[in-house]
């Protein structure tokens, strides 16, 4: 039997709050149930990426994250981190955090309306409910992957099955989510999950009674429209609300705290569009820790600031589909690219940000 989790229960806790986890983890031990609990793992850890890690245990292999929230929680680097990728791999249809909270701490990307338990001092009783969680969940997969004897015209349906059984779900992207982005020296605001689309500034063209701009030959309305002038950007964000992100929450929201040449990658080929004739369609490519698709390559992106003091340029970020590494690397994070905000390029598009209320 293969299985499609490595742990039944990952448990993500500050550093402060040990103890707890240190109890609970006693208690799945006696239970039989397979959990992962940093503290307890030193050993087999060592040597390994800890981002590598992170991602792999919370966001893959884990049926469950028990999530231990707090005051403390909140601050902590390495509990942010857990929690983005937990959230980032939530599967549709089926619970993936389970809440357990110290205190009554809002925790961004949690809303308030999901079911949560408070800590009593309890931890049999939490250990207990975990063994029920996990066997529940076990029921419901196995009579949906359920593979019986097929003749051969019925071979396909098997292969389906197969493929539902052995790899988690894959969820549509959905254009225009606003993300919340948080984080040490900078004011939470939201931004896009992928850049504005030609269908998407299409209907506000036609709903506006504006002209819409040419777009390269070819191109589905799912791809990002690009030929934009700064303004026309600008005048899209306030339809919805919105605004253009400066360059400090556009480098924020790219790296999503993790250090790397691009976002969500230090390989390019991952998560970039970029060293080709044309842009692809959004979220074609995997995102960063933060959910945020393309934020490197496929088409650049206006910003809200002015290069420089006399205001004649406005910073571009991000590179596009037609950016190369080499001799100069324009898809690197901390990139910038400049344009006259008053014209139009093919490969520069934009992407909406709010202020957070």
């Amino acid at each position: 039997m293969i299985r499609l989790f490595k742990y039944d229960v990952a448990i993500s806790v500050a550093e402060e709050d040990r103890p707890v986890a240190d109890q609970i983890a006693k208690e799945l031990k006696k239970l039989g149930i397979r959990y992962y609990y940093y503290v307890e793992k030193s050993v087999e850890s060592w040597g390994q990426h800890i981002i590598d890690l992170t991602m792999n245990t919370f966001g893959r292999r884990a049926r469950f994250v028990l999530m231990i929230t707090s005051a403390t929680f909140v601050n902590k680097y390495w509990s942010g981190i857990e929690k983005l990728i937990a959230l980032a791999k939530t599967r549709m249809g089926e619970p993936h955090i389970l809440q357990l909270r110290l205190d009554d701490t809002p925790i961004d990307g949690i809303s308030m309306h999901v079911v949560y338990q408070d800590w009593k001092n309890n931890p049999e009783h939490i250990a207990r409910m975990l063994k029920d969680k996990i066997r529940g969940q076990r029921r419901i997969r196995q009579r949906k992957t359920g593979i019986t004897t097929l003749g051969v015209s019925s071979s396909l349906a098997v292969l389906s099955g197969v493929y539902i059984l052995f790899y988690p779900h894959v969820i549509p992207v959905k254009h225009m989510q606003q993300i919340l982005i948080t984080g040490p020296g900078i004011d939470p605001f939201y931004i896009s999950n992928t850049e504005v689309t030609i269908n998407e500034y299409k209907a506000y063209c036609t709903s506006a009674g504006k002209q819409f701009p040419p777009q390269s030959a070819g191109l589905r309305g799912d791809a990002p429209v690009a030929n934009i002038t700064w303004q026309e950007a600008v005048d899209f964000c306030k339809s919805q609300n919105g605004r253009l992100p400066t360059v400090l929450e556009w480098e924020y929201a790219a790296d999503a705290g993790l250090g790397t040449k691009y976002s969500g990658s230090n390989a390019a080929q991952k998560v970039a569009i970029y060293n080709t004739k044309k842009p692809a369609p959004v979220a074609s490519l995997d995102s960063n820790l933060f959910k945020l698709y393309d934020m490197t390559g496929n088409i650049a992106e206006w910003c809200a600031d002015w290069s420089d003091s006399s205001h004649q340029f406005k910073i571009v970020k991000g590179g596009a589909y037609n950016s190369r590494i080499r001799p100069e690397n324009e898809l690197l994070i901390s990139a910038r690219i400049i344009e006259k905000p008053d014209e139009r390029c093919p490969n520069v598009g934009f992407r909406v940000a709010w202020n957070k209320q």
